[in-house]
């Protein structure tokens, strides 16, 4: 009897420790890209683990958006069909801002996997994550994670560090 009850404290330990996969360092240096309207000025960098996404200039009356400014990591994926995975990083902006965050495909279609909207107080970092179950099998480069800056105001910095791709399971 002993045995067994240490036999199913063992399993449900292991189930524990093993129920979310965790891919962490998502985000990489070499797989960093940027795209802007020509009307707004960006500088986008990776720096220290982070993510970081400036916008310098908007030009007198361009119509932007959120995503007239991006910045996303490349990422060769393999997401399965009813299978729940979350994407979740620390945020934090000098500047009181509004951003989009997803997971989207690079090229034509540009298939979005989720996108979720955040709001961010000036100097207090905040946990973002965004949580999703493709309908279909899906493989090929994502970016991963997107996000969406146009609506900043000139002078903000957004910071992106700490990102991880966990699959949550069935």
């Amino acid at each position: 009897m002993r045995k067994t009850v240490c036999l199913l404290a063992a399993l449900c330990c292991a189930g524990v420790v093993f129920a979310d996969m965790v891919m962490p360092d998502v985000a990489k240096k070499e797989n960093l890209k940027s795209w802007s309207i020509k009307e707004q000025k960006t500088k986008c960098r990776y720096v220290d683990g982070k993510i970081i996404a400036e916008l310098l200039q908007n030009a007198q009356g361009a119509k932007t958006n959120a995503t007239t400014a991006q910045v996303w990591c490349n990422r060769k994926s393999e997401f399965k069909s009813g299978t729940t995975y979350r994407l979740e990083c620390k945020a934090l902006a000098n500047v009181d801002c509004s951003f989009v965050f997803g997971v989207i495909q690079s090229g034509s279609p540009y298939q979005s996997l989720g996108t979720k909207s955040f709001s961010l107080k000036k100097d207090v970092p905040q946990t973002v994550s965004l949580s999703f179950t493709p309908k279909t099998d899906v493989n090929g480069s994502y970016r991963v994670p997107q996000i969406g800056f146009g609506t900043m105001p000139v002078g903000g910095k957004l910071e992106i560090s700490d990102c991880k791709l966990i699959e949550i399971g069935k």
